[in-house]
């Protein structure tokens, strides 16, 4: 693996396992880190390379980017994990308190004199927890607003200077510079689809990997009340109040304020057929992305995987869609199979 960085954008160049005698044609894949960067960064770095390595077995070369995103101190992820701390401890100690008394046998009165004893500590922690939450909700917000401004937009950006780098000195990084294919995985997958459809000169292919939020507009809010077969955690309010987190969350990752930027950090709807067709389409998803747990499944990735295959075919785009065994988190497992539907050696020729 080679490591470069151009304008600060990290790239991880690797070639390919089994090289041939000419340059070999280069998958520019833009990494998924959940759109954090900072201290979370280093969490997604192993996947993502193991995600490269195993492009790399199909003959391609893999220029795997990292946009530059906030770090989640610089979202509202501070108060909801705290606040969730707060939460887990004050049931924790319940919970413990009931098990100890259950396992030594004290029947139903002993378990409620543990929890009457646990109370007062349980609590005590909770509280403690909360007061943290709160300190650290007030740093948080203090952070966000010096760090408010056009993320997205940054980071599709952080995306087309590597796209350019690759192309303009693909000869010193030993690539094909006229057989370059544009990714994204997870959510570099939403990156690399807003920026294929930017580019002056459309990539020649575009393939996207387990992607994520392809669609964060009107079609991600009625995807929560499509229904299903098992809903989990779908319960009145309880269900409101974890959309509504993950719609903050959201807007706070992405700079979406209003609907008209949610709009613009999506698939946009006038896209032309003549734009679609200028590129070859590969597109994939896991069987189960989140393990079938849904309105969340539905939400991040079936309703957007749906929504871009839709307007491919209706535009009678060159598409070929793969489905990868396992779910998000096993990918790397079963990738071989899929990269090689994804990425044939043929995909770029003219």
């Amino acid at each position: 693996m080679k490591q470069l960085f151009v304008d600060g954008v990290e790239i991880d160049l690797f070639l390919p396992t089994r090289p041939a005698g000419a340059a070999p044609p280069c998958l520019v894949l833009v990494a998924g880190t959940g759109w954090l960067g900072g201290l979370t960064k280093p969490g997604f770095l192993p996947l993502n390379r193991m995600v490269a390595r195993h492009a790399t077995g199909t003959g391609y070369a893999c220029a795997l980017v990292f946009c530059r995103h906030r770090c989640i101190t610089e979202t509202c992820g501070v108060e909801v994990l705290s606040g969730l701390g707060a939460a887990g401890a004050l049931l924790g100690g319940w919970q413990a308190a009931a098990a100890a008394s259950v396992v030594a046998g004290l029947g139903y009165a002993g378990v409620a004199r543990a929890l009457a004893l646990a109370a007062p500590a349980a609590a005590a922690a909770a509280a403690a927890l909360a007061a943290v939450a709160a300190r650290g909700a007030a740093a948080s917000r203090r952070r966000r607003a010096a760090a408010r401004g056009d993320a997205l937009e940054r980071a599709v950006a952080d995306a087309a200077t590597a796209w350019a780098h690759v192309r303009d000195r693909a000869a010193d990084l030993g690539v094909d510079g006229g057989r370059l294919a544009l990714g994204g995985y997870s959510s570099g997958a939403q990156l690399a689809l807003l920026l294929a459809l930017r580019l002056a000169a459309p990539p020649k292919a575009v393939v996207l990997v387990s992607g994520a939020l392809l669609d964060v507009d009107e079609g991600f809010h009625a995807a929560w009340d499509e229904p299903a077969p098992v809903e989990l955690f779908r319960v009145g309010k309880f269900a409101r109040a974890v959309k509504w987190i993950i719609d903050r969350f959201i807007d706070d990752i992405l700079d979406t304020r209003s609907p008209a930027d949610r709009a613009r950090a999506s698939l946009p709807a006038d896209v032309g057929a003549a734009r679609l067709r200028a590129s070859r389409w590969r597109v994939s998803l896991c069987a189960n992305e989140l393990a079938g747990f849904q309105p969340y499944q539905r939400a991040f990735f079936d309703h957007g995987f749906q929504r871009l295959t839709t307007l491919l075919r209706a535009a009678d785009a060159d598409l070929a869609t793969c489905e990868i065994a396992g779910n998000h988190w096993t990918l790397p497992l079963h990738i071989d199979d899929a990269f090689a539907a994804l990425l044939p050696r043929d995909l770029l020729d003219d």
